[in-house]
């Protein structure tokens, strides 16, 4: 069978007579709960029996259709076939999110609706796990001759700072090239690094609590602030400034008067479509002129430290071509004891100097009178668009789908950043898409309630998939 265009034909007449096997199979990797928790760890389980069982099932799954499965002592599983030693990899982790609440859909019943199943974990990254799993079946089962062989590795903390890899990259010898079909299609060529950083500082006598933000890697929509002050001072205050609004109110909490902030979310990759509730908090509070000595000291740290977006008050703004700005988010603050602690989430330029960065922050963060009490960076992803893998990979992708997208660059991170020779590509498609109707907005998302996977999407990334490894077995 040497002609690529015939065998990309039968393979598509292949998956077409396997597609509600494919659902199935999606269905049952969905109907399986596997949030990663490593408090909850035991022998063969370092991240909980929730997702030991996924893996598990995943791995019996594997050799139900003919291949070797390895697990890595709960850490990982590798699905394979041919020369594990010479391998072409593809990985997908198995863990989710929590489910949260407010589903329409069960988010553990893989519900189909048209061409929609819904389900956490059903696109991220559950569906990626079984597109790759297809397009090794289609491999061996339409007997497709390949010079190297195929492994799937399953991770199983990728949604709680992939220690998965840590083990995996202990133990096993890296495929030649490995996909990660964690994003959107075509290729990421280019990731930017990672700056993280914890400080705290004092509230001071007239502070009882700072506290906001959900996650680090987002700016933060909500802050609140409990003063050791008389209600009627405060509310007081607050009017002599035209202070409170619809974005900043006084509540009492546990009897104290509690001013909050109401801001707007966004992603730490593209902080400039978010405001800052924690910034806007303590701004708020300053111009009142309520609190002095220790307690307006902490105040004005916190909100030095959380203007702006691009970190220019840190000195680690950098800006290139591919990656565009270093972005700086505070995404948290909360509350111990007597002190605040924040956390910073930066998104650094692929040229941005890491070790500088670090230095720079250190010293903004002590000079505006925290205390530092983490530093540390990872380095970014890069690989040159005109390297025969993207090349490739470019070509196996518009050879299926006919989308000219270039190759693009992101502020988020994959495995990528964990394994060499590894290049981010897919599960998302721009050229077929869809959204449920009537599925109402903060619904639908990776992390979100409601989460989907648009099945024609699959389908067709499964053969861009098979496509990808045929090409990259001829040139690797």
């Amino acid at each position: 069978m040497s002609d690529y265009n015939e065998i990309l034909s039968l393979a598509r007449e292949w998956l077409n007579a396997h597609k509600d096997e494919m659902i199935s199979d999606l269905r049952d990797f969905v109907s399986i709960r596997s949030v990663s928790r490593a408090d909850l760890k035991e022998d063969g389980a370092p991240f909980g029996r929730e997702v030991r069982n996924m893996l598990d099932y995943a791995l019996l799954r594997g050799e139900k259709y003919g291949f070797k499965a390895f697990n890595g002592d709960g850490y990982y599983g590798k699905i394979m076939l041919g020369d594990d030693d010479n391998a072409i990899g593809m990985i997908a982790h198995l863990d989710v999110v929590p489910e949260g609440v407010n589903w329409i859909y069960p988010p553990y019943e893989g519900v189909v609706e048209g061409d929609f199943m819904f389900g956490r974990g059903v696109s991220d990254n559950k569906g990626a796990a079984i597109a790759c799993l297809y397009a090794m079946r289609m491999v061996k089962e339409m007997n497709l001759p390949m010079k190297h062989g195929l492994r799937l590795i399953l991770g199983c903390s990728e949604e709680t700072g992939m220690q998965d890899m840590d083990a995996y990259n202990a133990h096993e010898k890296s495929a030649v090239v490995t996909l990660v079909p964690d994003a959107a299609f075509p290729v990421n060529y280019a990731q930017k690094g990672s700056l993280t950083a914890h400080a705290e500082i004092s509230l001071g006598e007239e502070i009882f609590s700072f506290d906001g933000g959900e996650v680090d890697n987002m700016v933060p929509p909500v802050a609140k602030c409990a003063l050791n002050k008389d209600f009627a001072e405060v509310l007081k205050a607050l009017n002599a400034k035209n202070l409170i609004s619809e974005k900043i109110e006084l509540v009492k909490l546990d009897e104290k008067p509690c001013v909050i902030a109401h801001g707007v979310a966004s992603h730490a990759a593209n902080p400039e479509n978010g405001v800052s509730a924690i910034h806007m908090l303590a701004d708020a509070l300053l111009e009142s002129g309520l609190v002095g000595g220790q307690s307006e000291k902490a105040l004005s740290a916190i909100r030095f430290i959380s203007q702006g977006f691009y970190g220019e008050h840190t000195g680690i703004a950098c800006e290139d071509e591919d990656t565009g700005k270093t972005t700086m988010v505070i995404g948290i603050a909360r509350t111990r004891g007597n002190t605040v602690e924040i956390h910073a989430d930066c998104r650094l330029s692929i040229k941005a100097d890491r070790r500088e960065n670090e230095a720079s922050m250190t010293r903004a963060m002590e000079n505006a009178g925290f205390t530092v009490t983490l530093m540390e960076t990872t380095k970014p992803v890069y690989i040159p668009k005109d390297h025969p893998m993207v090349v490739a990979l470019m070509n196996a992708y518009r050879e299926i789908t006919g989308d000219d997208a270039p190759a693009y660059t992101m502020g988020g991170g994959t495995y990528s950043r964990c394994l060499e020779n590894a290049i981010t590509f897919g599960l998302g498609m721009r050229t077929l898409s869809a959204r449920p109707e009537n599925l109402p907005q903060g619904h639908g998302g990776a992390h979100a309630p409601d989460e989907y996977q648009y099945l024609p999407a699959l389908f067709e990334s499964t053969l861009v998939f098979l496509s990808s490894v045929l090409r990259l077995d001829r040139i690797v």
